[in-house]
């Protein structure tokens, strides 16, 4: 095994104690130590061969007394602070240079102080280590960064896998404190300190970030809707400078990407911070002005706002009228009729335009209600009256199935007030059982064919 990087042929204390490496050195000469011994115990019955090995072991054992002093000299994390430490152990100024031989540094008299060596030794090992991890997770963290996608509403880039950074983060802190903890952080303890707060303020941006974007999210749609653009201007202008912002920040972190030059966008603390409180304002609001509306149209209000511009939307959101699946829309978007679950279509008495309320939703929702109840009224009194009219069957086919239920009713309940007033007169028992059985006897066959 070689003891150096250099393949030189000379002897061990005539090379450059710099270029030494002592855990290798150190196991070397154990090995040669047990050969020797090994080889003494052999030339037993050999003398002079004995005595050759005992001096080469006597030499070998001299040099491996050194070797603590080698482990300290040669160890790689000795830094200037520890050599001054050292030229104060053994009274003098040790000259260090490239080509100083592990001979010439002997002579400094290692040997009489060698238990505050080993103590400077650990300690700049332990450092060495510290620095090393430190150094370790900055590189670590040069490699991580920011994940984006657009956001299938809006179409502008959010962002993404946060949370594994944030779990990423939490080990990271953890692992600085630790570091912290360590008799051995004071010599670093600045760069620890100044590292712990840049991932303080990593997570504090993190938060923030993710907390602007969400609230961003639930107000985009909103005021996209010509309505509240109108009814509310100011804080209209207020969210579109915020998107500015947001594209501005979004921009840098996508061009920019690692997390460690992202968080240095300029101002991006207080900027987000300032976004936050203005969305808030923005936010508090809007949800007064939606309470207001809420007193013109209650239901399902904010879905359909979200969805003004994009009207073949607002159907997904029609179960604020109980029992309508769509709306009948011709091309220019007039409503003419409502449309159940299984199909069934009801003409509406007066077409509705969505588009003459300019955006106004509840406007035309609160025609459309008004429509829906007269147009249901008016067909259920054409039912009632054109019942006695036809056969019970082309009726049936000609009302939807709840109209023709509700004038079943209503013919039965008027044939059951006119028998009630010849009750005392005309009416046998087994003729009231006929009429006041459920449905009555007018009723039961329309019943049979709507089911």
């Amino acid at each position: 095994m070689k003891i150096c990087p250099e393949h030189s042929p000379s002897p061990l204390y005539l090379r450059p104690f710099i270029h030494l490496n002592a855990a290798e050195i150190k196991i070397v000469v154990q090995r040669m130590k047990n050969t020797l011994v090994n080889l003494s115990k052999s030339f037993v019955d050999v003398p002079g061969a004995k005595r050759i090995v005992e001096i080469v072991l006597t030499k070998v054992e001299n040099f491996y007394a050194t070797i603590p002093i080698l482990e300290t000299i040669c160890n790689p994390g000795l830094q200037e602070r520890h050599w001054e430490k050292i030229n104060e152990i053994v009274g003098m100024k040790i000259i260090r240079k490239t080509d100083t031989t592990v001979s010439e540094i002997l002579r400094y008299g290692f040997q009489k102080c060698l238990q505050a060596l080993q103590e400077i030794n650990i300690a700049a090992t332990q450092e060495y280590i510290l620095e090393q991890n430190l150094q370790n997770m900055k590189n670590e963290w040069n490699n991580i960064c920011i994940q984006h996608e657009l956001d299938k509403d809006t179409g502008m880039p959010v962002l993404i896998g946060i949370d594994d950074i944030q779990v990423m983060l939490d080990d990271y802190l953890l692992r600085i404190q630790t570091m912290r903890g360590s008799q051995y952080v004071g010599a670093i303890e600045s760069d620890v300190e100044t590292w712990e707060h840049k991932l303080i303020f990593m997570q504090d941006i993190l938060d923030l970030w993710l907390q602007v974007q969400s609230t961003w999210l639930y107000l985009d749609p909103l005021f996209s809707s010509e309505d509240i653009m109108r009814q509310m201007p100011e804080e209209s202008e207020r969210f579109n400078d915020i998107n500015r912002i947001w594209n501005d920040i979004m921009n840098y972190a996508i061009k920019n990407k690692q997390i460690l030059i992202v968080i240095e966008y300029q101002n991006m603390m207080s900027t987000l911070k300032e976004c936050n409180v203005m969305l808030e304002s923005i936010k508090k609001s809007l949800n007064n002005y939606l309470e207001k509306k809420r007193l013109i149209f209650p239901r399902e209000l904010l879905k359909i706002l979200s969805e003004s511009k994009n009207f073949s939307k607002i159907q997904s959101h029609l179960k604020c009228f109980e029992g309508i699946s769509s709306l009948d829309i011709t091309e220019n978007f007039d409503i003419i009729g409502i449309v159940s679950r299984n199909g069934e279509v009801v003409p509406l008495n007066n077409a509705i335009s969505p588009l003459e309320a300019k955006g106004i939703v509840e406007r035309w929702l609160d025609q459309l209600e008004d429509s829906i109840v007269q147009s249901l009224c008016d067909i259920n009194n054409k039912a009632v009256r054109t019942y006695f009219t036809m056969p019970i069957i082309s009726w049936i086919f000609e009302w939807p199935a709840m109209i023709s239920y509700s004038a079943l009713y209503i013919n039965w309940t008027n044939e059951i007030e006119n028998l009630m007033k010849q009750d005392k007169l005309k009416l046998s028992t087994n003729e009231k059982k006929k009429w006041y059985g459920t449905g009555g006897a007018i009723c039961a066959p329309g019943m049979e064919l709507i089911e």
